[in-house]
């Protein structure tokens, strides 16, 4: 799972976009932070990216235009779910993780055959 934010000291910005993408990543960090996503979060690797900071490359890459934007990642490193709503229920993202983790068990035990 990689959360990629901008950082909350730029919500205070004079560039409109950059203060939105701020204010937007705190109110991401907090459905992030509710007790049912933090629970299914024990079933992944999370990593924290600042978009501020991130390469232009990984940029590309990860086709980070806009922050914040949460990607996850099936056990064999295949993107199977991206999360950019603000407006998300923690329980309803706690339930796609639940079923991502599930399917990467299932690809697990089918490797082990």
């Amino acid at each position: 799972m990689l959360f990629f934010y901008w950082p909350s000291e730029d919500a205070q910005a004079d560039s409109e976009e950059t203060a939105e993408q701020a204010e937007r990543s705190m109110l991401m960090s907090e459905i992030l932070s509710a007790e049912a996503v933090r629970a299914a979060s024990t079933f992944f690797h999370c990593y924290k990216c600042n978009v501020k900071e991130l390469d232009a490359k990984l940029k590309e890459k990860y086709r980070i235009r806009y922050a914040p934007k949460v990607l996850f990642f099936d056990v064999n490193g295949k993107k199977t779910w991206w999360l950019t709503n603000i407006k998300a229920s923690p329980n309803g993202v706690a339930k796609k993780m639940a079923q991502i983790a599930f399917q990467s068990n299932k690809l697990l035990e089918e490797a082990k055959k």
